[in-house]
């Protein structure tokens, strides 16, 4: 990427607090990536609220963050014959009224692909809808993994973790309901069989019902990561060796992102969220949809068979970098945004 702005964006973000693949912290995420990118960011709200104040430093874009445009920046945008992105970054489907706006130029993009489909294929008149990975920056957990070993072995005499046992993270993201939570511990409950530590990062909300279930494993080493410790989950991420997730609503991903970053295998249910970011048979596994029997044999063929856990784990960095690293995303959206400039020439 250049170093050297080249264009000025205004920036108007619309996401509610927890909305998007990388819940509260979406927003920031994407103007990372938008700056990464080469564009210098402008506060869309205060243009709207004081226009005259601002007419000669007018951008030359217009980016929404959401599902759809506010009608005041539309209008601005047509008034200025300023080209308007609208750019989704969450999961929901409700992205309808944008195709009546084709009139604005505006340019769409959605970081889940089967949107982006769908958009193509629905409109006529609209421009086409891009796509763009859910992403992060993968540099701390890439150098994170460099130390795993070390990680490991320390992590292991502090908390009474056997290094020779395979080594389960569980995630437990804001959008898990009680019942799934219950239903994953059920079904580790029952591998008692085989050799496993459980190590278990849970939003805040669901903390305390996950104390009283890890109480109720026996006879498996266990520990419930520090939620006011995000050192400490980095290291137990690089130093585990597969994530099993609880199924999940609401399109965030970040978890799952971390995970791949840090070279750990996938074990999930199959939902639009998981299919976005697990390779199935490459880096993970989806098992059926709200089937715990299907999760369980999932999660059973790993932990009998090493070699597919580490052919997945192998797999992991290659998907990161190929697909879910910003510099991808910030070379995507400068395309985005360049296109409806090329346009006009």
């Amino acid at each position: 990427m250049s170093d050297q702005i080249q264009t000025q964006l205004a920036l108007l973000n619309q996401l509610d607090p927890e909305e998007g693949f990388a819940g509260c912290d979406t927003a920031r995420l994407m103007e990372t990536a938008l700056n990464m990118a080469g564009f210098a960011t402008l506060d869309g709200a205060t243009l709207l609220e004081d226009t005259a104040r601002h007419l000669h430093d007018l951008p030359t874009a217009w980016v929404t963050l959401g599902n759809r445009p506010r009608k005041d920046s539309l209008t601005f945008c047509r008034e200025r014959s300023i080209p308007h992105h609208l750019l989704d970054p969450a999961l929901s489907d409700k992205n309808q009224e944008l195709l009546q706006h084709s009139q604005t130029d505006a340019m769409q993009a959605c970081c889940f692909g089967p949107k982006a489909d769908r958009l193509n294929q629905n409109s006529e008149a609209a421009p086409a809808a891009f796509y763009f990975s859910p992403f992060l920056d993968p540099e701390p957990y890439f150098t994170a993994q460099r130390d795993a070993g070390a990680l490991r072995q320390n992590l292991s005499q502090r908390h009474g973790l056997p290094l020779d046992k395979t080594w389960i993270f569980l995630s437990v993201p804001p959008g898990s309901s009680d019942e799934a939570i219950c239903s994953i511990f059920e079904t580790l409950a029952r591998l008692y069989i085989f050799e496993w530590n459980l190590i278990v990062s849970a939003a805040e909300k669901h903390r305390n019902g996950i104390s009283q279930l890890l109480s109720g494993i026996s006879g498996k080493s266990r520990y419930l990561i520090n939620a006011h410790d995000p050192q400490e989950r980095l290291s137990f991420l690089a130093a585990s060796d597969l994530c099993l997730s609880v199924e999940r609503s609401g399109g965030s991903v970040m978890d799952l992102l971390e995970a791949l970053a840090s070279g750990l295998a996938i074990v999930a249910n199959k939902s639009p969220e998981t299919e976005e970011i697990v390779e199935n048979g490459v880096t993970g596994r989806l098992s059926a949809a709200g089937n715990p029997a299907s999760l369980s044999n999932d999660l059973t063929f790993l932990l009998r068979h090493d070699n597919f856990l580490q052919s997945y784990r192998d797999n992991t960095r290659r998907q990161v970098t190929a697909r879910h690293d910003i510099l991808v995303a910030a070379q995507t959206l400068r395309n985005v945004i360049n296109s409806s400039a090329d346009s006009k020439l």
